[in-house]
């Protein structure tokens, strides 16, 4: 036996520390890996919950301006209904009464 050379014994036992070592590196990627999915579970939970929140707050504007809308109509309406009224318990212009 060449004396240079690593015995079988030698080889198998190299073998088997990079197998442990490949198998380590295997484990830190898998729980890398997880982490990283996890993280980017939480990123879009957050961005869902953004959007949501966004969207309640332009419900809530809309809402806001269309009670604001439907009272400046009330009030308009209300104003009309007084002039009407008003004009209703007024004489007609021009008309005089011509009785003698």
């Amino acid at each position: 036996m060449n004396k240079g050379s690593p015995s079988i014994n030698e080889r198998l036992s190299a073998v088997e520390r990079t197998t442990h070592n490949i198998g380590g590196i295997v484990e830190r990627l898998q729980r890398q890996k997880e982490v990283d999915e996890r993280y980017e579970r939480e990123e879009e939970q957050r961005r869902l919950e953004g959007e949501e929140r966004r969207l309640r707050e332009e419900e809530e504007r809309l809402q806001q301006e269309r009670r604001r809308q439907e009272e400046e109509e009330r009030q308009q309406l209300l104003q009309f209904q007084q002039q009407r009224a008003q004009q209703a318990r007024e004489p007609p212009q021009g008309r005089q009464d011509m009785s003698y």
